[in-house]
């Protein structure tokens, strides 16, 4: 009687587990039919979002996904990247749930886009996850950076470099004046100091002025805000004079570079 009773029950496991199993691929098969509100594929936008997330994110390797995802090699998720095909249902989850994304979200919005960065600092990525550093598009004058709201997005950083002995800002690049080290549109991750060594590449301000970046070279009775580009002219500093002090803000520590 008991084992006609194990094997009735086994034979119920297996129906309801073939059940999951078609249901999900039902599933997977009509949210990637979808079209997200532009009239975009969602099996486009997810694999769109499967590269950035893993690798401009989290900086992963397609091996290194795929290994968290309990998958043999890096072709399973090479083929979702490249829309060729798509997750199951548990498996898109489990990403979702790796990457810190909602759902919905990952199926439905280009997590580059500008809407999504603005929605992702307030919920994902805020000053207070250590994984994570603001992109400021400048630093105002007389406000100090945890006041600064012009904030271009959020980037990720390493374990190491998020630790309680380091604090890092990070601002977009623009203009030439860095040129050709640094370009237009790069992304500059600063660990905060207020203090630096001559020869430092500094996010600095002049009596309390909006904050610029510059190498700091130092004298015995001057200070000199060099460009990297001759095209434009340092700044030079009357060290003993008082009324243009000079704030040092954080020194240059990694460049984040789009391609």
């Amino acid at each position: 009687m008991l084992i006609s009773n194990l094997l009735e029950l086994n034979s119920c496991l297996l129906e309801f587990n073939s059940l999951v199993m078609y249901y999900s691929d039902i599933y997977t098969v009509i949210i990637f039919q979808i079209c997200n509100t532009e009239g975009i594929s969602v099996m486009n936008v997810i694999a769109k979002n499967i590269r950035y997330l893993r690798k401009d994110v989290f900086g992963m390797s397609q091996n290194d996904l795929a290994k968290l995802l309990g998958k043999k090699d890096f072709t399973t998720v090479q083929k979702w990247e490249t829309g060729l095909s798509t997750p199951p249902l548990g498996t898109f989850i489990q990403m979702a749930d790796i990457f810190k994304v909602d759902l919905d979200d990952f199926a439905r919005i280009d997590l580059q886009s500008p809407e999504y960065q603005v929605k992702k600092s307030r919920v994902i990525a805020n000053p207070g996850n250590p994984g994570y550093v603001p992109v400021y598009g400048k630093i105002p004058a007389g406000i100090p950076l945890e006041m600064v709201t012009d904030i271009e997005e959020y980037i990720s950083i390493s374990h190491n470099q998020s630790g309680a002995d380091h604090d890092y800002f990070a601002l977009m690049i623009k203009g030439r004046s860095m040129m050709p080290k640094y370009e237009d549109g790069d992304i500059v991750l600063f660990e905060h100091q207020n203090v630096c060594s001559s020869g430092d590449e500094c996010a600095v301000r002049i009596a309390g002025d909006e904050a610029t970046f510059k190498k700091v070279r130092k004298f015995d009775r001057s200070i000199i805000l060099q460009p990297l580009n001759p095209d434009f002219d340092p700044i030079q500093i009357d060290s003993q004079d008082t009324s243009l002090p000079i704030e040092v803000l954080g020194i240059a520590r990694e460049i984040r570079r789009k391609v």
